[in-house]
């Protein structure tokens, strides 16, 4: 049988797919598969002719949108922005958070093993003689933050002038005092002062072997064998909750212990 040719209608690409899916299997989903790939040809087809679908324009300015183009110097424009806006964000992040880290670094200072370091104001018109380091810093806080920070241990203390800046920083495990020329002490809670002498007494330590800083709670037992000019044979000193204070049985340089012999 010869195909018909000259008026007869030609036969569309989509009735064509059809026809071959029914001749081939007849199954219906292999008709909606090839319609399917009619209709996406068709799609590209106007496409490639300027055309988008539901009428969107495609120029060589923008992007197919609906209902809009947009330029690509908008977009570029809005690509800069939300950048510069992640920097900002992230700079920001960044700064609070070194905030943070001096804060609590000057609350808390540094960590050790029975916890965190705390230095207290003491020793009102005096100050700790034995400096090892002057420095100038912008407060009293950095210069807490300084002796807490130094290693391999953290000062004991140090002293401080609002009036200059001046940070006195106290390394030694005993110290003197002298006039405070303006300066604040500060401590932790120990003793980092000797503790009152009775001159002749036997002494007894109790609660520590001695050495300095004496932790709060050492008691010193002083003992006189002939007996204190008070009358008594016995008294006592202790390391005291309060920073850097001696609490004593007697009057410090009211009671003497006479020599034997």
């Amino acid at each position: 049988m010869r195909r018909a040719t000259g008026g007869a209608k030609a036969q569309t690409g989509e009735s064509r797919m059809k026809e071959f899916a029914t001749l081939t299997t007849g199954e219906s989903w292999q008709t909606d598969f090839f319609l399917g790939l009619a209709t996406c040809n068709e799609e590209y087809q106007n496409l490639s002719n300027g055309r988008g679908k539901n009428g969107q324009t495609r120029t060589s300015s923008g992007l197919v949108a609906v209902g809009h183009v947009i330029p690509h110097a908008s977009l570029r424009a809005q690509k800069k922005m939300k950048k510069r806006k992640r920097e900002n964000l992230q700079s920001a992040k960044m700064k609070r958070a070194g905030r943070i880290r001096w804060l609590l670094l000057f609350l808390l200072s540094s960590k050790t093993e029975c916890g965190f370091l705390k230095y207290y104001a003491t020793k009102q018109g005096q100050r700790y003689g034995d400096v090892s380091r002057r420095v100038s810093t912008r407060s009293m806080g950095n210069c807490n933050i300084l002796c807490s920070s130094l290693r391999p241990k953290a000062c004991k203390a140090y002293n401080y002038r609002s009036s200059d800046g001046s940070c006195e920083l106290v390394e030694k495990d005993k110290s003197s005092l002298i006039p405070s020329e303006g300066y604040q002490a500060y401590v932790q809670k120990f003793c980092l002062t000797e503790h009152p002498m009775v001159e002749n007494a036997d002494l007894t330590y109790l609660r520590w072997n001695g050495k300095y800083p004496a932790p709060s709670g050492a008691k010193v037992l002083f003992h006189c064998e002939e007996g204190f000019t008070d009358g008594k044979k016995d008294h006592w000193a202790t390391c005291s909750d309060s920073p850097d204070s001696w609490c004593t049985s007697f009057v410090v340089d009211g009671v003497s212990c006479p020599r034997l012999g």
